[in-house]
């Protein structure tokens, strides 16, 4: 299952499942015509690949205000 047939199966859960669910999209590029899909999803965000520790730290922040972040391994 591709990203986009995930964001669309997801959109058969119900209601308080999709509240729960925080999506970041994670693509190699982002063309036009599947931002424009995406607009029909609710998406937090999105990220070029690859995911680095300092990306994943920024997701981390943002959408889960996350704390003991030192924890996770540091970039090289």
């Amino acid at each position: 299952m591709g990203g986009m047939e995930f964001l669309a199966a997801l959109q058969d859960e119900p209601d308080l499942v999709r509240a729960s669910v925080v999506l970041v999209i994670l693509a190699i590029s982002m063309s036009s015509a599947n931002l424009a899909r995406m607009e029909h999803y609710s998406v937090a965000g999105t990220m070029s690949k690859p995911l680095t520790a300092e990306k994943l730290t920024t997701i981390l922040q943002l959408h889960f205000n996350a704390q003991g972040l030192d924890l996770l391994p540091q970039p090289r």
